[in-house]
Order: C-alpha cells, then structure tokens, then sequence
C-alpha cells in the first residue's frame, strides 16, 4: 500500500488551497471590494490570497471554508491580525482548525463592535455640535412657517427644543447632511415630530436604500399630500 509522508500530504494540501485561491478571491471580493482594490490589482490579490491562506496552515486551518473565515479577519483587522493578542490567544490554542476559525470569527465581531463603539464616542460631540449648529439656523425659518403648518411656536426659545428633536432624530435616522436633514425637518412640520411612527414612514425609513433616495421619498410624499389637500 502506498504510504504519503506528513511531508508530502502537507505539500498536496497546499497545492489544493492554491487552486481554491481564484474562488475564495472572488468571494473576498464580493464582500469586501474596496479593500481589495486597495491591496492592488487582481494578480496582487491573488498573492495576498495565496500568502494569507498558507499562512493560515501553519496555524492548521487548512479547509476551504476555515480558510476563508480566517481571511475574512485578515482584510477587515489586517495581514498582520494574528500578532494581536486576542487574535494570538486564539490561534496558538490546541485546538481544530475549524473550532478555531470559530472562535476567531466570534470574537473578531466583538473587537469590531468595540471599535464602532469607540468611533461613535468620538464622533458624539461632533454630531452635537452639528445639531446645535442646525437648530440656530433653522429657528427662523420654522417662525417663518409656523401659521402656515399650525405649529403651536410664538418665538424662537418656543420653537428650539421642538427642532432640537427633530434634528437629532433625523440625524440618528441617517440624514446627517443638512440638505438631507432639511427633508427630515419640512416632513416633520407637515407631518408632526414623531410622523417617524407612522407606518407609511416606518416602511420608508427601513427599505433598503440610499439615505439620498429616502429623502427624496419622504419630500415625494409630503409633496404628494400638499397636493392632495390634506
């Protein structure tokens, strides 16, 4: 009987991967095609791929799928991800390789929402600032049209925690962009603040589509109701 050495099976092992290496790229760049585009052209992909997958087999993740969960950590955390000391602590571990890969791809979503969580802290007082910015100057165009919308403001401390609401709101909706913001605020004066909860603007604001495209809709229907009369 013909007997492989260890040697021998890990070179057709990686024989085997580096023929898989077209199809995991075309996967890594349906997911993550600008990323991929910043490590260069498709021959220089195709090299990322083939180092990265070898090198996930020194840390015994050899199966395909293992192969590119692994991969997937790499180009969102960097080639270099396994120095990390929670990606290390991970893949020195004895364990199998898909296990591994397991663990990897949980606690890679977890340092992922620690990082989002982080950015937002910083960008928190910006975004106030913004807000505040908005509400100074919109306060008179909201006076301007108050009779005209039947909202119930006199002067501009009436009407600025109302707008306050409103913007914040709309910027935690996506209209972050003031000529956005600006579709946001003139629903909500036709509307009423909280139009949000209404179910025509529930399904609005949760397709699967631009905030660009979400603001022309909601202008669509407030411009749809103006000429209707009601």
């Amino acid at each position: 009987m013909l007997k492989i050495s260890q040697s021998q099976m890990t070179l057709f092992e990686k024989m085997a991967l580096k023929k898989s290496c077209t199809k995991i790229l075309a996967q890594l760049n349906e997911r993550f095609a600008d990323k991929m585009d910043d490590i260069g052209d498709n021959e220089d992909q195709l090299e990322w791929v083939m180092d990265n997958a070898e090198k996930a087999m020194t840390y015994n993740i050899r199966a395909q799928g293992d192969v590119v969960r692994y991969l997937n950590t790499a180009i969102t955390f960097g080639e270099d991800f396994d120095q990390l000391p929670w990606a290390n602590a991970i893949l020195v571990q004895d364990i199998e390789g898909a296990t591994r890969t397991r663990l990897l791809q949980d606690e890679s979503g977890v340092q992922l929402r620690k990082l989002l969580s982080e950015k937002q802290k910083k960008r928190e007082p910006l975004i106030e600032r913004k807000i505040q910015e908005y509400v100074k100057n919109k306060t008179e165009y909201v006076i301007a049209f108050t009779v005209f919308y039947g909202l119930p403001f006199e002067t501009p401390a009436d009407a600025t925690p109302w707008l306050e609401r409103v913007a914040r709101k709309g910027t935690e909706l996506g209209f972050v962009y003031d000529i956005l913001l600006d579709s946001y605020l003139e629903t909500a004066m036709y509307f009423g603040e909280h139009f949000y909860k209404q179910p025509w603007a529930e399904e609005l604001l949760t397709r699967e589509q631009s905030i660009h495209d979400k603001a022309s809709a909601l202008l669509d229907k407030y411009s749809e109701q103006m000429s209707s009369g009601h």
